[in-house]
């Protein structure tokens, strides 16, 4: 007999053709090869993660410490470089291996993202034709694709699992079995694996609410039977311990890392509540739901609250009108679960301008480890997409129930309401004309410039939104009147959203000329360039000696150089060390001390300058990431080596002291350095000597000349958890030096010291990792079992006696 799919089946591989070729229409260019998103924020990982791969072809080993960057910090702890740890990286291997670009697992994860939007509204029973609006409606969402555009893979590829681990929940709900329960728990472990620690915090917290409305509802409903709704709740309960668990290897030493970082450091344990609501969204703002460039559409046309943006929080006209009706018209648990969950999160989202936030901040556990509260609108943004599916079925089915009269009603109440916000929109461009502020960060002569722009880019708006509703309710009267049928009206309202939605993303992948943007879509051979070596990088590299460079100005925080083995004082990541930051805010580096105690060798200038403490020694060609640029490299002619004894030890407890007496302009690291324990200040240890060293990221061993015993300094950054010191082979503590530093204090007769970064942490969590992994796939097998087991027994049960 041959195979037949089912139409479920069929229709399915439609819309994951659909989605496919919608994806692939909106980044032909990436997905050709030829063309890749280049911005500052794609780039400067990419430095890091060439860095990591030179280290571990050097040494065979994935280094957990990087020196790159900042001085050097931690790896793993800091998620850099560890796509090694989620479970579908596999697949980029395998399209590497076929010839295709990486940006195809970026796009099959925008794919996964939409399909699993609507198999989520299948499941809730919505019509075809509502599936596929929230399905193109989720894979297209602006925000969602700004992820991809400037460099925030790993956010949008977590962000891909939101649709997957609601749906899963629901299944759970229903099913209430073991399989459900591993089910849950694996895409659970999966989002956690891709590595954004806040968009995975996002998705808990809208599951965990849609749990709580679950539960709720499952104890008041009469038909549900108890038994099946305890196991629902200790199946939900294990699926999140088995998820959590199977991301261990990642979120342990993140976990052990957040507390010494610039975001967790501070009082409370968090990174300040001024801090973490720098990007706050505003009330106001809320008119981009309904006209993408009302604030300005991203770069020098914003004139919003935030700081900066780079794209609208749009969410597509039609899907936000039929959002706002499902609740109205379906009303069960889960539609009044994502109401409140995007309710909720758009509240949130308003950081400082809304009190909710600071209590969230204050009072839900690791709440207050994250920034930008604007990012939770991708909570907002999935629950209109869900509900938009929902509402367009209660649409139309309650048009078809409805009356003659009370369905002209509707349409004429819908028209309405349309033209009424059209009038508004009309007013609007003269309004603001006259009143938009001023434009930040550009040129004054080009301010009437950019003044037009957001003037006519608003008018353009209020004409597609004209255009989209004329269609709308045209189609709609059609179908009313018989003109039109039923699969036909979904065909229009499908495709009005999705070309009002790529319209928006097509200018976030690529910027107009004059929209004063910056493009991130390049073409390859930058990024090759930007992996490739230079005159400065190999003047730099011919040097043998173990040292680090300061690039100044505009090269300051510019990770290139790790990629090709260069250590840098500067360079930028999203979660420093406290003790690099305090150190770095509170001295400015004003000092020639500062250098010298940081092993600086070389500083690296856009610009000529004249000091008698440098000399030019190297004069070249530096590729910025953009386009190479002049650069002088001057040699700081009194730099310390890596380590060293100073002539004395002062014990100086009070760290904001110890920056201080660092910024001082006769600071002299080699004269004196400063300990907190008052114990170890001493007089007249300058005399050892380091004789030989081996540097390793993980791994420095130092063979030591002295006669007394003394304080080495190692001009590495201080970390107290994985260090581990040893004279001689036995172990010995770590003492931080000027706030910052690793010392050690060797005895007479010490002869090789020792530091390697053994974390307990990065072990742990990959054994538990491993051990919470096995446990869901055996979950999966025992489920697959039961649910076998009792289909040939319900058949046995079936069949007549004979």
């Amino acid at each position: 007999m041959p195979f037949k799919l089912s139409n479920e089946a069929r229709r399915i591989g439609l819309a994951l053709l659909l989605l496919f070729v919608l994806a692939l229409v909106l980044y032909h260019k990436p997905a050709s090869g030829r063309y890749i998103f280049a911005g500052p924020d794609d780039l400067a990982p990419r430095a890091l993660g060439a860095g990591i791969a030179r280290i571990e072809a050097e040494t065979g080993e994935f280094p957990l410490w990087q020196p790159g960057i900042l001085a050097g910090m931690p790896t793993l702890h800091a998620l850099t470089g560890i796509a090694r740890f989620y479970l579908p990286q596999f697949l980029a291997v395998a399209l590497h291996a076929v010839g295709l670009e990486s940006f195809w697992f970026f796009l099959l994860h925008l794919i996964f993202g939409g399909m699993g939007s609507l198999v989520l509204l299948r499941s809730l029973k919505v019509s075809w034709g509502g599936s596929l609006l929230g399905g193109t409606g989720f894979m297209l969402m602006p925000y969602f694709n700004t992820m991809l555009v400037h460099g925030h893979g790993n956010q949008m590829m977590t962000l891909a699992y939101l649709p997957w681990v609601v749906w899963a929940l629901l299944r759970l709900y229903r099913r209430a079995d073991l399989s459900s329960a591993a089910v849950l728990a694996l895409l659970i472990g999966l989002q956690f694996q891709r590595a954004h620690v806040q968009i995975s915090y996002y998705i808990m917290m809208m599951a965990g609410l849609l749990f709580l409305i679950g539960a709720v509802n499952g104890l008041r409903d009469k038909e549900r039977d108890a038994a099946t709704h305890r196991r629902f709740m200790v199946y939900a309960g294990l699926a999140i311990i088995g998820g959590t668990g199977m991301a261990l290897s990642l979120l342990l030493p993140v976990l052990s890392y957040t507390a010494l970082s610039e975001r967790g450091a501070t009082l409370g344990g968090g990174g300040g509540l001024d801090y973490a609501t720098q990007w706050s969204f505003s009330f106001g703002e809320t008119m981009t739901f309904l006209l993408p460039s009302f604030f300005g559409f991203g770069g020098a046309t914003y004139w919003g609250a935030m700081p900066s943006t780079d794209y609208p929080n749009y969410m597509g006209i039609i899907l936000l009108f039929l959002a706002l009706w499902a609740p109205f018209r379906t009303r069960n648990w889960i539609t009044v679960g994502l109401a409140a969950g995007g309710l909720l999160a758009y509240l949130l989202s308003m950081g400082h301008n809304f009190f909710l936030y600071g209590l969230f901040y204050e009072l839900l556990p690791f709440f207050n480890k994250f920034r930008a509260p604007s990012m939770l609108l991708v909570l907002t943004q999935f629950s209109v997409v869900i509900l938009a599916g929902i509402g367009l079925d209660g649409l139309l089915d309650g048009l078809s129930a409805a009356g003659q009269k009370r369905r002209r009603n509707i349409v004429l109440a819908a028209g309405l309401m349309a033209g009424a916000l059209l009038v508004i929109f009309v007013l609007t461009p003269a309004a603001l004309a006259d009143n938009l502020p001023e434009t930040r960060g550009v040129s004054f002569k080009l301010v009437p410039r950019i003044q037009e722009l957001r003037v006519a880019m608003l008018r353009g708006d209020v004409l597609w939104y004209a255009f989209v509703m004329a269609s709308a309710l045209g189609s709609l009267l059609a179908w009313q009147a018989g003109a039109l049928k039923r699969r036909w009206f979904l065909g229009v309202i499908i495709a009005l959203s999705v070309i009002d939605l790529a319209r928006v993303d097509q200018k976030i992948i690529v910027p107009a000329r004059g929209s004063f943007r910056s493009p991130t879509l390049r073409p390859k051979a930058l990024v090759t360039r930007y992996l490739n070596s230079d005159t400065v990088i190999e003047f730099l590299q011919s040097d043998e000696e173990t040292f680090r460079i300061f690039p100044l100005k505009r090269l300051r925080n510019g990770n290139r150089w790790a990629a090709f083995g260069l250590e840098s004082i500067g360079g930028y990541h999203p979660g420093k060390l406290a003790n690099y930051e305090r150190f770095r805010s509170g001295t400015q580096f004003r000092s020639a001390g500062t250098f010298k105690m940081l092993n600086v060798k070389y500083l690296v200038s856009p610009d000529r300058f004249s000091d008698d403490r440098f000399e030019q020694v190297f004069e070249g060609s530096y590729f910025s990431g953009v386009a190479s640029v002049p650069v002088v490299v001057y040699r700081y002619k009194d730099h310390l080596p890596r380590a060293w004894f100073p002539g004395e030890v002062v014990a100086l407890p009070d760290s904001i002291d110890v920056v201080t007496r660092l910024a001082e302009l006769t600071y002299d690291p080699a004269e004196v350095v400063y300990v907190r324990e008052a114990g170890l200040a001493r007089q007249g240890n300058g005399a050892g000597r380091v004789k030989a060293s081996r540097w390793n990221p993980d791994h420095i061993r130092l063979e030591l000349e002295l006669a007394d015993s003394a304080l080495l300094v190692v001009s590495e950054v201080y970390y107290p958890k994985g260090w581990v010191a040893r004279i001689d082979g036995e172990e010995v503590p770590i003492v931080e030096v000027n706030g910052l530093l690793r010392g050690v204090m060797v005895p007479a007769g010490g002869q090789v010291v020792t530091l390697d970064f053994e974390p307990l942490d990065v072990r742990l969590g990959r054994w538990l990792a491993r051990l919470f992994t096995l446990v869901v796939v055996a979950g999966f097998g025992v489920g697959w079992w039961r649910s076998r087991s009792e289909d040939q027994r319900a058949e046995g049960e079936a069949q007549p006696a004979p």
